[in-house]
């Protein structure tokens, strides 16, 4: 049975016509009815038109549409969610890959800062670009999210390998960055028992080991890690659109009092995570160690990309978007009201504009009375 107050179709636009960007138009392009409830129109950027035509006629599919990057801004208004999968350099060389795509990103932020959809950035490295698309936009930080589910992946295979014997029931999460990531061991479930429970610190040592190994593994044996990437990607926009499945993306998060993006457990609601804040809040304190260490080498791995920038993200706009979203699922009247009050408080930032709060929406489910927000200057008042 549909929800009357969830949105069912949707715009989704692939901003890049290489390996990944076209193999992932081929997949999207395959999504049956039995896979989701919600209908995709999709498109397809490249630099040209030339390779999008390509992609579009090898998938037999004449309703998705192809177009030049040059088009992008003409479609802006009406896209929900962006794919970013452009890259350049050597995608093998994580530090001049990550370089070169700072440039395509900065040219991108240029053309987003009207844009109230969601940004998926696919390219390496994921929360290095997020982080420039954040800070070089007028975009809500919330709206842009990395593709970070390999890493959960990878971890999730490696497990049922280990226990291959078993046809193992797995839950399991990763937490961190795109290529330095944290197993959280203690939160993993295996037919519903604690894997630490199951198995010896080595074995867990040889399963981290095991999903670090899979990517080189990938790349000599059929020259491309793009097959799971898309696969990845895939299960992300179906957790997207259905707003049911949880996925782990590269989100902004408070870090040393600084924005940093990074990659955590998620469902979605009105295109924009939610953290499973649950599950982060329980870590043990050795993965909170091992991400703290983390942290550091992505903060120094950014420096010397010339990307990070100490409080470039205003960490008072994130505050303010975080509990925008939180009012969105409130059933009771009296705590709308007093969440609205809570940001009136923070809400004496000059970045706080008209433009800003033309967008503030409370829209309540079924079964809820809708609030009214009536503006005053920049206060908001129930």
């Amino acid at each position: 049975m549909k929800n009357p107050g969830k949105k069912y179709d949707y715009d989704i636009g692939i901003i890049g016509a290489g390996e990944l960007g076209g193999n992932l138009y081929l997949e999207l392009n395959k999504i049956k009815s039995y896979e989701t409830s919600s209908r995709i129109n999709l498109s397809l950027f490249g630099r040209t038109e030339e390779k999008p035509i390509i992609w579009q006629e090898m998938s037999g599919e004449q309703q998705s549409k192809t177009y030049g990057y040059k088009q992008l801004p003409d479609f802006l208004d009406r896209m929900d969610v962006l794919i970013f999968t452009a890259s350049k350099g050597n995608k093998h060389d994580l530090e001049q890959n990550t370089r070169k795509n700072l440039g395509l990103i900065r040219n991108l932020a240029r053309r987003l800062d009207d844009f109230h959809g969601l940004v998926v950035i696919a390219s390496n490295q994921t929360d290095t670009l997020c982080y420039e698309l954040a800070k070089r936009s007028k975009m809500n930080p919330l709206k842009i999210v990395g593709v970070n589910g390999l890493e959960t992946e990878r971890y999730r295979i490696a497990l049922q390998k280990h226990f291959w014997y078993e046809k193992p029931r797995i839950q399991a999460y990763t937490a961190g960055f795109h290529h330095d990531s944290v197993m959280l061991t203690s939160k993993t479930l295996i037919n519903d028992l604690p894997l630490q429970e199951l198995i010896s610190e080595e074995d867990i040592a040889r399963i981290n080991y095991m999903r670090k190994d899979m990517a080189r593994n990938a790349v000599q044996q059929i020259g491309t890690t793009t097959p799971i990437t898309v696969s990845t990607i895939k299960n992300l926009v179906l957790a997207i659109i259905d707003e049911e499945r949880e996925e782990t993306v590269s989100t902004i998060r408070s870090y040393k009092k600084m924005g940093i993006y990074m990659g955590l457990p998620v469902t979605f609601q009105d295109l924009q995570p939610i953290v499973n804040d649950y599950l982060i809040r329980k870590m043990s304190e050795t993965e909170q160690e091992e991400l703290e260490m983390a942290c550091r080498r992505q903060i120094a791995f950014m420096h010397r990309q010339g990307a990070w920038e100490n409080g470039a993200i205003d960490l008072d706009r994130i505050v303010f978007e975080e509990k925008k979203q939180m009012s969105l699922n409130e059933q009771s009247e009296w705590e709308m009201k007093r969440r609205v009050k809570e940001l009136n408080r923070l809400m004496d930032n000059p970045i706080y504009n008209e433009e800003y709060l033309q967008t503030l929406k409370y829209i309540q489910t079924e079964g809820y009375k809708l609030l009214s927000a009536v503006k005053n200057d920049t206060t908001i008042i129930i």
